[in-house]
């Protein structure tokens, strides 16, 4: 029999491999999240089937009564700003419109923006 005193456990548990899993999964959600700046006023998108729409860094909102933001731009400077835009070197546009706006409206707004130049225009809906 071994009557010899046990050893001493110490008091504190080591806390270096629990920070490092906080790290850890720090650096997950922030690589996995999608930070985009938010819409300038809700915006409730029309149904539709398909897929769900391309999520671009450049993204045109329209509210119902007609009101337009393209990034921190509201108004008139909207479609200054979309024409320096589409000369520069366009991309991808994202068209939130809200689904109460009227169809003959986008539809005119659509055919302005290709007359800028602009090639590639999504249109954001929501799925049914």
């Amino acid at each position: 029999m071994d009557f010899s005193t046990p050893k001493r456990r110490n008091l504190f548990e080591p806390i270096i491999p629990m920070i490092n899993v906080v790290f850890i999964l720090l650096i997950f959600f922030l690589m996995t999240a999608q930070i985009r700046p938010a819409d300038p006023w809700p915006v409730s998108l029309p149904n539709a089937d398909g897929n769900d729409p391309t999520d671009t860094a450049r993204r045109l909102s329209v509210s119902a009564e007609g009101e337009m933001a393209f990034g921190e731009l509201t108004g008139d400077l909207v479609w200054a700003e979309l024409a320096r835009w589409s000369a520069a070197d366009p991309g991808r546009l994202l068209v939130r419109a809200d689904a109460a706006f009227p169809a003959a409206d986008l539809a005119a707004l659509l055919n302005r923006l290709s007359g800028l130049g602009i090639q590639t225009i999504d249109l954001a809906t929501v799925r049914k």
